[in-house]
């Protein structure tokens, strides 16, 4: 999948599954909307090397234009992006058929969120980290957002 130049959103290869450590798992597809292109490139190579089929977007509502024809697995996402936050971003995916239960992780620098929106946020079902994030803790997160229950508690 392709979009314009100013923008960001990438559909992968198919998974070379040669006996490489993320061919043990059943690829799982991760969406990951974030704004800034450095951690976006980090975070999906990260995830790639440990098997999972990645679609990434610098753009929130591209991003919700993936999720809606991808149907990920899973979507972790940025808090502050431009012209749609992660809550707009969230609030729009809950009203999609199909997306209601879709397991989502909030990542965000900000450690001042209010107290309104973080308990918005954790209704509409998202798991709310806070960066930097360590590489280690990036693949646990994937992991427990594609458990079953795994968004459930405390990440």
């Amino acid at each position: 999948m392709s979009a314009g130049p100013s923008s960001v959103v990438t559909a992968d290869p198919p998974a070379d599954n040669s006996g490489d450590a993320g061919s043990k798992r059943q690829s799982a597809t991760i969406l990951l909307v974030e704004d800034d292109e450095a951690v976006l490139d980090t975070f999906a190579r990260m995830l790639r090397l440990e098997g999972y089929d990645v679609r990434t977007s610098s753009k929130p509502q591209q991003g919700l234009v993936i999720a809606e024809l991808s149907r990920p697995h899973a979507i972790i996402l940025d808090f502050r992006m431009p012209l749609l936050d992660g809550l707009g971003f969230l609030r729009h995916l809950r009203s999609l058929d199909g997306h209601r239960d879709t397991p989502v992780a909030i990542v965000t620098g900000d450690y001042f969120l209010d107290e309104h929106v973080t308990r918005e946020l954790r209704e509409l079902g998202a798991v709310v980290l806070f960066k930097p994030m360590w590489l280690e803790q990036l693949v646990d997160l994937a992991r427990r957002l594609l458990t079953p229950n795994g968004q459930q508690g405390s990440l």
